[in-house]
């Protein structure tokens, strides 16, 4: 069973069917959804109800843990992030919605991801990516403590085409050190 999570601000939560509304309106935006390696564009109310359902079957199986990121105390669906295995690694993703680009929402919700995985989980190292024409993302996971390990070639399903990405990495040391 995937945790509820908490800080001060936001409250991450497994997806339910109430977050399909938000989600469709926010991923139907190009801007967010060519930021991403698997979100179809454009996204349909279909495509997010696959996504709940697949976050569902990726926590019985234990592969992947993703939570909506809401904000207290309205508990609105800001955007969604979450760990899944990738050729047995954990690997982090986020996105969202434009509105809230900026806040450092993606900072404070990963946070208490990468201690949930490192703590509850006691993964050793989580990879994370982020297009090159993406500089927020990168920010956002140096101030985390990722370490770029290099670039290469990823299928973005929103731009229907590859993209260069940096691959990124950070360790249980690495992580804590930057939360110090």
């Amino acid at each position: 069973m995937t945790p509820v999570l908490e800080t001060e601000r936001l409250l991450l939560r497994p997806p339910a069917a109430r977050d399909g509304a938000a989600s469709t309106v926010f991923l139907a935006d190009y801007d967010i959804a060519k930021n991403t390696a698997r979100v179809p564009y454009p996204y349909r109310r279909a495509d997010a109800d696959a996504f709940i359902a697949d976050c569902a079957k990726k926590r019985k199986e234990r592969s992947g843990y993703g939570f909506v990121i809401a904000r207290k105390p309205d508990l609105y669906c800001l955007g969604v992030i979450g760990i899944h295995l990738e050729d047995g690694v954990f690997e982090l993703g986020y996105w969202l919605g434009k509105p809230y680009w900026g806040a450092g929402y993606a900072t404070e919700a990963s946070i208490v991801v990468l201690r949930f995985a490192f703590g509850e989980l006691c993964v050793e190292k989580i990879t994370a990516g982020h297009m090159v024409d993406n500089p927020a993302s990168g920010r956002v996971l140096a101030k985390l403590g990722f370490v770029q390990t290099g670039t290469e070639e990823r299928h973005s399903n929103a731009r229907g085409r590859t993209t260069l990405c940096h691959l990124c990495v950070v360790t249980r040391d690495g992580f804590e050190e930057h939360m110090l």
